[in-house]
């Protein structure tokens, strides 16, 4: 999510000018795996990997909604919908596209004695078509929105994919009973 809020104060007419834009994604993966492990133990080391790939569908949701508010005192405040960057483009979006989303985990322990074993591990995930709230502000605004507050044809709608890739090192400690 990205909110953006603009606070402008003429200093000749008293004049205040709030302008406000959001954008809201929301990608929800539904699928399945398939994938193999690997153990190997030699004396009281052991090390594991865990390769797994994701296939499916990924559902990307965006909202887009912004609002301009002007005011010179003493008139009530005039509103109009859409802010600087959410004009033309406001309301919900949403599709469904054919994801991936390779996963390997590599894992090393040590038996300090028969029921205690310390692991250091490392993840890493790589996710397909994501969806990215920097991905779908188009940046372009038409001069006349800003001038006159008569909406064109930017800025503009559109799905534009990324990747997002995640790693993570663990640490951990298990004591059987």
């Amino acid at each position: 999510s990205l909110f953006i809020q603009s606070v402008s104060i003429n200093e000749d007419t008293a004049g205040i000018r709030e302008i406000t834009d959001s954008f809201d994604i929301e990608n929800r993966f539904n699928g399945g795996q398939i994938g193999f492990k690997f153990a190997k133990s030699h004396g009281r080391w052991t090390a594991s990997s865990l390769t797994k790939i994701h296939l499916g569908n990924m559902n990307q949701k965006v909202n887009i909604a912004g609002s301009w508010i002007d005011q010179v005192p003493p008139l009530a405040p005039t509103t109009r919908p859409g802010g600087l960057l959410a004009v033309g483009n406001q309301g919900e979006f949403q599709r469904d596209t054919f994801a991936f989303a390779p996963e390997v985990n590599f894992k090393l322990g040590y038996s300090i004695r028969d029921n205690v074993n310390l692991t250091l591990g490392y993840s890493f995930i790589y996710f397909d078509n994501v969806a990215l709230v920097g991905d779908v502000i188009d940046t372009h605004v038409d001069d006349d929105w800003i001038a006159l507050g008569i909406p064109g044809s930017r800025p503009a709608f559109d799905f534009d994919d990324s990747s997002l890739w995640v790693q993570g090192i663990d640490f951990g400690l298990t004591i059987e009973i």
